[in-house]
Formats: C-alpha cells, structure tokens, sequence
C-alpha cells in the first residue's frame, strides 16, 4: 500500500496517515529517502527520527547512539524514548543500558506492562532467572492473559531445565 501510494501522489503535502504509516512499519533501508522528505516536513515526529536510528545503528552504532541521546534529551518525559533506548541496547548487546532504559520508565509508571516484560527479557539474556521470573509474574498479576509472558515463563522453565513444567504451560497458550 505505501509503495503504490508513493508511486502515484507527491511527497509536498503528504496525508497524516503517511506520517504515522511509514513511522509503525518496520525500519526499511529502501525508506531511508521517504523518512528523510517527511523529517524534512515533520522534524519532531519520534517514530520517524526512531526509524532513521534503526538504520543508522546498522552502520554506525556509536552515530546512532549520539541520536537517540539527542532524541531522548528533547523528549525526556515521554516514555516511547525510553523504549526505544532499551531496544537499541538490546540490540547492540549493551544489557545495563536496556535494563536502565526500562527501569527509567519503570520509576514513572511502576505497572508498565511493556516495561516490564522488557526488562523481564533483559534479565532472561542476562541468566537472572529468578528476577526474569519475577518480573513476568508481575505482569501476569496485573494482566493474567498477557500470553507473551506466559510463553516467556515456559522458555524460562526450559531454561531452567523443568521442561515438564514448560511442555503443559505452552499447551496452555491459546493457539
């Protein structure tokens, strides 16, 4: 759909829907050219200055980094910063700065379910299962038919060699 719609109209006066379109799909090297022209319209729009992080992180880690301190210091009371923070050090294996990323939102809104399970999956890389088991029971106690978590608990208890345990609760999750 966006490649017919860039096909056929101009990018001067582009729609709101394109905006919020070409920020939700995922980062997109052949995109590199529309996210730039929308900045260019939009220069404080997150999703799309997220998106050219992405794909600069793929060749200059520490130039991607730079940005999204930038990003974050502009914005520092919205949360999707922070989220975005965190997956960016997740990607690129900085665990401490994810899991400081997810605490920071965490401090602000405790029952974060996103923030929660994010960090739950921080502690997982790390090998804290008993605090990645925590924070997904956490999530479970405010959201019992968050069937992420549930699927996160069954991989733990794999981990954790209770592969019984794990078989039934995954025959539990919806299909």
């Amino acid at each position: 759909t966006l490649t017919d719609w860039l096909e056929s109209q101009p990018l001067d006066n582009p729609p709101a829907e394109l905006f919020e379109l070409a920020g939700a799909l995922p980062a997109d090297g052949d995109r590199a050219n529309l996210y730039q022209t929308l900045l260019a319209q939009r220069p404080d729009d997150l999703w799309l200055r997220w998106r050219t992080i992405e794909l600069l992180a793929l060749t200059d880690p520490a130039a991607a980094q730079t940005e999204l301190t930038a990003l974050i210091a502009a914005n520092p009371d919205n949360l999707t910063v922070y989220f975005f923070q965190g997956e960016l050090a997740q990607r690129q294996g900085d665990l401490p700065l994810a899991t400081t990323a997810y605490q920071q939102i965490l401090e602000r809104e405790p029952e974060n379910l996103g923030a929660l399970a994010a960090l739950a999956g921080v502690q997982f890389q790390q090998g804290n299962l008993t605090a990645a088991r925590a924070l997904y029971d956490q999530v479970l106690a405010l959201e019992p038919d968050y069937w992420e978590a549930r699927y996160a608990i069954a991989e733990l208890n794999i981990a954790d060699d209770q592969k019984l345990t794990a078989l039934d609760q995954l025959r539990q999750l919806p299909p």
